[in-house]
């Protein structure tokens, strides 16, 4: 966790200038988040006044969830979002900016060492990552917040059903704990393959009239299909990694809900909760369910998250390469010429292209 709080510093300053925007998008959406726990509540006196034929007070607890709804569900949490959504595009924009200026200061030999396609999916695609992330991370930790206050309500209630969601997140949080490494070391492959692509086909495209002239063309076309057939091997692994992991949380999510509906309707046969509550659970134990769908989706875009913000600071932090240098000294009028003797060249595994040539 500190490593990722580390590798996350760039954000954090780049984030500087928007911080009053960004405390204001996180304190809508948690706002609407803990306004929203009242919905179980009012759902919950709604019914138990319908029941009882009590028409005033059905009447003031369904104009009260109206009005939960209405400000904190459709005005703060909507706002929350769209601020979130403009600030991970200006941050996408200056985290690729900053990428690149330090990429064109790079050493010549840095981009001798490593191809340019690897940087440009560096510069484009990793600072692309931001988007929606930012959004997806506040609104987990707002539900989390929210579902720790719903805890302690179901706890006063039924500590029964509080044992049973205890239970279950911690199986959820030893399950998350399995299949992270796992996820990070496939995006962490995922993304070298898709380097070399990148490298291959920019390069080769750039150069395309050399590469005709020296007809190499199919050599680089079977490289290039090696390379795809590579990335999609690696993505079905992603994709098989993640469907195994969301169909567990998904059995997880439905066993959490049977055995809360199941512990309520017991306990109101006992006498020992109202249908107030059972009402009420119906709407928090999806606050619950809802949190368990979030953490399924976000692991799998965080874990690509991280995988891309260490790959920008390797560059940003200087710690593939120094930034270039120049030395003191200028030379005037500089004469001299350039003279190739003998020279021979060949593509590995291929037949000499140039062969003793002397200009």
């Amino acid at each position: 966790m500190k490593q990722n709080i580390k590798d996350l510093k760039i954000v954090f300053k780049l984030l500087e200038k928007d911080k009053w925007k960004c405390f204001l998008a996180i304190m809508l959406l948690f706002i609407g988040s803990i306004m929203e726990l009242l919905n179980g509540y009012l759902q919950g006196q709604l019914i138990e006044a319908i029941t009882l034929l009590n028409i005033k007070r059905s009447l003031i607890f369904l104009g009260y969830y109206f009005l939960v709804l209405l400000i904190f569900d459709n005005f703060f949490r909507n706002y929350g979002k769209m601020l979130c959504n403009k600030i991970e595009i200006k941050l996408s924009s200056k985290l690729s900016n900053a990428l690149y200026k330090k990429v064109i200061a790079l050493p010549s030999y840095a981009l001798e060492e490593k191809t340019t396609g690897e940087f440009i999916n560096r510069v484009n695609n990793d600072t692309e990552a931001i988007n929606n992330s930012f959004e997806n991370v506040i609104d987990i930790a707002t539900y989390i917040v929210a579902c720790f206050i719903i805890y302690f309500y179901i706890l006063y209630n039924s500590y029964l059903i509080a044992l049973e969601i205890l239970i279950v997140l911690i199986i959820i949080a030893f399950l998350t704990k399995i299949y992270n490494p796992k996820l990070k070391k496939i995006n962490e492959e995922l993304k070298e393959k898709q380097d070399n692509y990148y490298a291959t086909s920019i390069e080769s495209i750039r150069g395309i009239r050399e590469v005709k002239t020296l007809g190499i063309k199919n050599n680089l076309f079977n490289e290039i299909e090696a390379l795809r057939k590579m990335i999609v091997d690696k993505s079905n692994q992603d994709i098989d990694l993640n469907q195994k992991y969301t169909m567990i949380m998904f059995t997880i999510k439905l066993l959490l809900e049977v055995l809360v509906y199941a512990t309520c309707l017991i306990q109101i046969y006992k006498g020992e909760v109202t249908l107030g509550f059972f009402v009420a659970m119906t709407w928090y134990i999806y606050r619950y369910t809802y949190l368990i769908n979030s953490i399924t989706y976000m692991n799998r875009t965080y874990q690509k998250l991280m995988v891309s913000i260490r790959r920008i600071n390797e560059i940003i932090d200087n710690k593939l390469y120094e930034d270039e240098k120049f030395g003191q000294i200028s030379l005037d009028n500089v004469t001299g010429k350039i003279e190739f003797k003998n020279v021979t060249f060949a593509y590995k595994n291929e037949s000499n292209t140039l062969k003793d040539l002397s200009v």
